[in-house]
């Protein structure tokens, strides 16, 4: 849990950052009494990321290994974190939290590979004040997980599969992302566990490609139960409103396991955080609930 005075470290390891988006989400944790501390490069420009691969990197591993940090917040998501996985020392990382969703799912697959729990929530600059962040309840669940390490339940409808209570660490993110790791070293692995999987303006059949990635790649290979997310903009030009939720239920029914559909997580106004690779139940009656 985050104290009074914790200094939180700042990185943009993927897309590029602008200056007007953090004010506000920055005030919101310095009301909460904690310090923010800028990574070097977090207003660089690089093509569409925020600085080179090589100063991205940099900043990451300062934020993950300086040890007078206490946590590390991503200010956004869009692309190229996955870029520096490979640069990151996962074996002297010492579990402070890493807060993010979206692209950051990369780097919430990696520390949940290394055996760290991470937090998967609204990214710094979804923090605003405009009708695209997210919202109170969202900003509340956060701050109440981060400060007194509460949880909150994921509540959603059995999709598919049969309904029972399964047990496992509850992992995932962003559909494409974990798709883009399907057979590099960084991949997910699902074994025992619960998955949860959102995306954002996705064609439907680019949603079942990368379903079908994680199907015949073995990335879902083992898993006790899935749940889907917002979803939000996927499908919007199909012929049918259907086609989606038609697809996703014919892809997920042959894995014999639940799953459900519509968890409050996702790139819409609502993202309630979660516990990234720690112990949780999905029950079909009551969603995704922590274990403790």
């Amino acid at each position: 849990m985050l104290k009074t005075g914790a200094r939180i470290a700042v990185v943009a390891p993927g897309s590029r950052v602008r200056l007007e988006k953090l004010n506000f989400p920055l005030s919101r944790l310095r009301d909460c009494g904690w310090e923010c501390v800028l990574g070097q490069h977090v207003y660089d420009q690089y093509r569409y990321y925020a600085g080179s691969r090589e100063a991205r990197l940099r900043d990451m591993i300062w934020a993950l290994t300086e040890p007078e940090i206490d946590a590390v917040w991503c200010a956004r998501g869009g692309s190229g974190t996955g870029q520096l996985l490979s640069g990151i020392p996962w074996d002297s990382l010492d579990g402070r939290p890493v807060i993010g969703f979206s692209d950051t799912t990369a780097l919430h697959i990696s520390l949940f590979n290394a055996g760290i729990v991470s937090v998967h929530g609204p990214g710094l600059v979804t923090l605003g004040a405009d009708d695209e962040s997210a919202d109170e309840f969202s900003w509340d669940t956060l701050r109440s997980l981060l400060c007194e390490g509460r949880d909150t339940p994921l509540t959603g409808q059995l999709l598919c599969g049969p309904a029972e209570v399964v047990r496992g660490n509850l992992i995932g993110g962003n559909l494409t992302v974990i798709a883009s790791l399907a057979g590099t070293r960084h991949a997910m692995k699902a074994d025992g566990a619960i998955v949860v999987l959102e995306d954002v303006n996705e064609p439907t059949y680019k949603i079942e490609r990368c379903l079908w990635q994680l199907i015949e790649s073995d990335s879902l290979s083992g898993a006790a139960g899935i749940g889907f997310g917002e979803l939000k903009g996927c499908g919007r030009n199909d012929e049918n409103p259907d086609y989606l939720k038609e697809a996703v239920r014919e892809m997920m029914e042959p894995l014999s396991i639940p799953v459900l559909w519509d968890l409050p997580i996702g790139h819409g106004r609502r993202n309630v955080a979660f516990r990234h690779g720690a112990a949780a139940n999905l029950d079909p009656s009551l969603g995704i609930t922590a274990c403790g």
